[in-house]
């Protein structure tokens, strides 16, 4: 599993094709809030998994800014 965490918010890579946006509750566990699949990258090529990640991201935040 791989994951990076931007300031209170965690993006988590299945090592298959699915990123999992997550906060962490008050308890500290970690939460999804936000779920994407991506079936067409190649799970193996980490530039492709890193970009997946960050979209993941970027689309997150911007559906909370709405």
């Amino acid at each position: 599993m791989l994951y990076y965490e931007f300031d209170e918010v965690r993006v988590e890579y299945n090592g298959n094709r699915t990123c999992n946006v997550q906060i962490q509750l008050v308890n500290g566990k970690w939460t999804d809030v936000h779920c994407t699949e991506n079936h067409n990258m190649n799970p193996k090529d980490m530039n492709e998994v890193m970009a997946f990640m960050l979209n993941a991201y970027a689309d997150y935040i911007e559906e909370d800014n709405q």
